[in-house]
């Protein structure tokens, strides 16, 4: 993992326990390790270890996954089961395959679908139809999934889809308002793929990075009947102000009611191996062995990813008070926040938290804020978050005013050698917020 170059510049003790604990957070959650952990004979609790104790009644159990954990979450089911599986096909986001014996990759686009997705959504349509009566099929589902795998309904077209998903995106849609969209136009989504699969055994296996856990959201809910009737799709899209700007073909689909929100997708068992908690309990494990004492402020981060760094700033900034009056002095948040483009610029939602929050910090001593995502991308780029302390502002030689109304925040944190890049880390649990003080750390932050 890197941070810019911060050996450039001294790096204070408090930014480097921030990544410490960051660091550890995602060794934590790595999809194969929570998978193994819910299959774990120790863990006398775990749903999974039920749903596949007897799998000697299957003919045949076949196997598909998607989203950008796809292949840590495959990985222990294969060594599992091993020739037990007539077929295993996962799909991820581009570089974050790896071979894995027994185990055949597809990489397709993210977060806008390509030509891969449809392939890819041709393949698994092709596997989950030729399950019959007396078959298992395991279905992992993990973040990213939604654009991964495709499958469009009649009459819709790639192009559709991506302006569609571009155009959301942009507006800043919220997950589940974006999921509701592409409910209505894939044949996989909303339960689609367990309906092909009838009447096979469905066993869904999902890494959650959506607050709350709604099997129907991750993924577009894959195997789950749609939730649509809880979002006035309609009234959602005036709001954004883009029924003029759909085409035209996904705006009927909008209108029209589908009935997928009543069909019953009977024979489907599913089990939530990790989510944003995990990587907050993490979190707070190594902030206790490193010295510090954490509080988890909340799992359930939403927002405007600006707005919600400006009131995360100022939070921050009087960490030193509170670690006067109660101890405190390492704060943790988990969840997803929403960017609202306004130019062609680069960054995502964590860069976009500690830009806002960078001046509230700007000459505050021992005092750094943390925003990073748990499957090592942020937004379109190759970090997956930043950092700001008290001479971030000063490194970058300039306010992120500017960088933030065109949505430009990225060249602002690496100039300000800010920038944290992990590459893929087979996890997908959502952001971690990650506020620390250090005491000590006053006088070696006024020299930086």
């Amino acid at each position: 993992m890197s941070s810019g170059n911060p050996t450039e510049h001294k790096v204070n003790r408090c930014v480097t326990y921030a990544l410490d604990i960051y660091r550890y957070a995602l060794q934590e959650v790595r999809a194969d390790i929570l998978v193994r952990k819910a299959l774990s004979s120790h863990n006398n609790d775990s749903k999974l270890q039920s749903l596949l104790e007897d799998i000697s009644q299957y003919r045949t159990i076949r196997l598909i996954g998607a989203g950008k954990a796809a292949c840590a979450m495959a990985e222990p089911l294969i060594q599992m089961l091993g020739d037990r599986i007539s077929e295993a096909v996962v799909i991820t986001k581009y570089g974050h395959g790896r071979q894995i014996p027994g185990l055949r990759v597809l990489e397709a686009g993210h977060p806008i679908p390509d030509e891969a997705s449809l392939r890819a959504g041709e393949e698994v349509s092709r596997i989950a139809g030729s399950c019959g009566e007396n078959d298992l099929l395991i279905c992992l589902i993990s973040g990213g999934s939604s654009a991964l795998m495709e499958l469009p309904e009649a009459g819709l077209t790639l192009d559709d889809l991506q302006k569609t998903t571009k155009l959301l995106l942009q507006a800043g849609a919220e997950i589940d308002e974006v999921n509701a969209v592409r409910s209505r136009i894939s044949q996989i989504k909303a339960g689609g793929l367990a309906y092909m699969a009838h009447p096979a055994k469905v066993v869904c296996l999902v890494l959650s990075d959506v607050l709350g856990d709604p099997p129907q959201t991750i993924g577009s809910g894959p195997c789950h009947t749609s939730h649509e009737k809880n979002i006035d799709i309609i009234k959602m899209l005036e709001r954004f102000r883009l029924t003029e700007l759909l085409p035209p073909i996904v705006l009927s689909k909008c209108i029209q009611r589908t009935g997928k929100e009543d069909r019953e997708i009977p024979n489907v068992s599913t089990a939530i191996v990790g989510n944003i908690n995990s990587a907050l309990d993490a979190a707070s494990k190594r902030a206790r062995e490193l010295g510090s004492n954490p509080l988890v402020l909340s799992e359930n981060l939403n927002g405007e990813a600006r707005e919600a760094g400006r009131t995360l700033g100022g939070i921050a900034r009087r960490l030193p008070k509170l670690y006067e009056e109660n101890g405190v002095n390492c704060l943790l948040l988990g969840g997803e926040t929403t960017v609202s483009v306004h130019g062609a610029g680069k960054g995502g939602r964590c860069q976009e938290i500690v830009a806002a929050a960078a001046m509230h910090l700007n000459g505050i001593p021992g005092v750094v804020l943390l925003a990073g995502g748990t499957d090592g991308t942020d937004g379109p780029t190759d970090a997956a978050g930043a950092f700001t302390d008290a001479s971030t502002i000063i490194r970058a030689g300039s306010f992120p005013a500017a960088a933030l109304a065109n949505s430009d925040v990225y060249p602002w944190l690496e100039k300000a050698e800010a920038l944290i890049k992990t590459g893929p880390t087979d996890s997908n649990v959502g952001d971690l917020v990650i506020m620390l003080y250090i005491a000590d750390e006053k006088n070696s932050d006024k020299s930086n």
